[in-house]
């Protein structure tokens, strides 16, 4: 049979290409036999093929390895939450825009330095200014996570960094997920605007962040792929 091209039928393929192979086969075999475009712009059956599924970037610098762990502690987290899930991790100066536009959701890591994010991911940010021109990221969710060291208990400006990328992603047009002190994890490496791990000792060296840390990590990343579906649906 000859499969004729249907505009606006490449959006449902897509969608089922994701949940996997043998569901991407009986995709092009629908599509050849014309069944989406005698159903049109269905949402409810879009919902039921999509299956709650979205796609995260998580881009991140990380300098001695901790920024690493988090970023791997939430995709982990994220997983647990909604198994579907496809997340691409990407060290910010590997991150294309292309990266960024075909995520669903956009989590930025960074280490705390001198009171700001780490240049590597300010690069990112100011490379993703054309895509606000374009409108090429309203609508996605956001989230972000830090760790820090400095002297004292509060990383040395980790909250101001972490504003400040709530601030950047607000500016384009995003929602973004913040950390609610109700959930597991939050004393030991939560902050309201995402997840925190120290990752400086009392001399404000670099040291390990600790596991306290990466479980609250997890419990974030877990609530962002939640808050994620709900909020695309």
């Amino acid at each position: 049979m000859r499969c004729i091209s249907i505009q606006g039928t490449a959006r449902y393929e897509s969608i089922i290409a994701k949940r996997g192979r043998k569901l991407a086969l009986i995709a092009r075999f629908l599509k050849c036999v014309g069944f989406f475009s005698l159903i049109g712009n269905n949402s409810s059956l879009e919902h039921a093929l999509q299956g709650n599924c979205v796609n995260v970037l998580i881009a991140y610098h990380s300098d001695y390895s901790n920024t690493k762990k988090m970023a791997d502690a939430i995709a982990a987290g994220m997983k647990v939450s909604c198994s579907t899930a496809n997340i691409t991790l990407r060290t910010a100066l590997e991150t294309a825009m292309d990266d960024l536009v075909s995520a669903d959701v956009i989590v930025f890591g960074t280490p705390v330095h001198m009171g700001s994010m780490a240049w590597q991911l300010k690069q990112l940010v100011d490379r993703a200014g054309k895509l606000w021109m374009e409108g090429a990221l309203e609508g996605k969710v956001g989230a972000v996570f830090a760790t820090g060291g400095g002297f004292g208990g509060g990383g040395g400006g980790v909250e101001t960094t972490m504003v400040s990328l709530h601030s950047n992603f607000l500016e384009h047009g995003m929602m973004v997920v913040g950390f609610p002190k109700s959930l597991p994890g939050y004393a030991d490496g939560g902050l309201q605007w995402g997840a925190y791990g120290r990752s400086g000792d009392h001399q404000g060296m670099p040291a390990t962040v600790s596991e306290a840390a990466l479980a609250a990590a997890r419990s974030y990343g877990a609530h962002v792929a939640e808050m994620a579906v709900k909020l695309i649906d």
